[in-house]
């Protein structure tokens, strides 16, 4: 098994472990409201592009996007 692919697959987990973190640290009193919606599109659009490119981080970051926003779906702003 080649190292590079599990490195980067490390790094994506780490980053977004990081934005968990910070994004819990703020608490409930956020200034804004999270957009779900474009946080499903943002997924769907990078999912292609990982598999096309064969970037792991990209298809990846591009699921969870996807499902994060899919299962908000009843806070989108319509």
């Amino acid at each position: 098994m080649e190292l590079r692919p599990l490195i980067l697959i490390v790094i994506a987990v780490l980053v977004v472990l990081l934005g968990l973190f910070v994004w819990r640290a703020k608490g409930s009193d956020a200034p804004h409201k999270t957009n779900y919606r474009a946080l499903f599109v943002v997924g769907i659009s990078w999912i292609p592009i990982g598999l096309a490119t064969e970037n792991n981080v990209f298809w990846i970051l591009g699921l969870f996007f996807m499902l994060t926003g899919w299962t908000n779906r009843d806070k989108w702003d319509s």
